[in-house]
């Protein structure tokens, strides 16, 4: 059995995932939720001699949901912030905030086990 791995969320200037931005968050504890979405998008124009069927027209960009929980209470060891607001600042920095260098907001590579996900943060809810 394989040594447990906790999943990480790294900051990049570039969507190749090779000039990381320095920040970093990895989660205390397993997501409690986890999905992804991928997509074909096909056109309705007609191909020739394609019949009635769509048209292939690529991949949409896939989408990775996840949930997970930022303990204060001292009974999991914490990986960053002192606080839960230096906890919820840190994931922000990594996933939300504005990189200067890049003049846009940064890419991300969340690895978690076999799951490695590239792309960019569309939305993050606090509750």
């Amino acid at each position: 059995m394989g040594a447990l791995e906790k999943l990480t969320i790294i900051g990049y200037e570039d969507g190749e995932c090779t000039i990381p931005t320095k920040k970093k968050f990895t989660a205390m504890i397993n997501p409690t939720t986890y999905g992804r979405k991928q997509s074909i998008r096909f056109s309705n124009e007609k191909a020739m001699n394609s019949g009635n069927a769509p048209t292939y027209r690529g991949y949409n960009d896939g989408t990775l949901k996840l949930k997970f929980v930022l303990d204060t209470t001292g009974v999991v060891p914490r990986t960053g912030g002192k606080d839960l607001q230096g906890m919820i600042k840190q994931l922000e920095a990594t996933v939300y905030k504005y990189v200067g260098k890049a003049h846009e907001t940064p890419y991300i590579k969340v690895t978690w086990g076999v799951l490695d996900f590239r792309g960019r943060v569309k939305d993050m809810e606090v509750e």
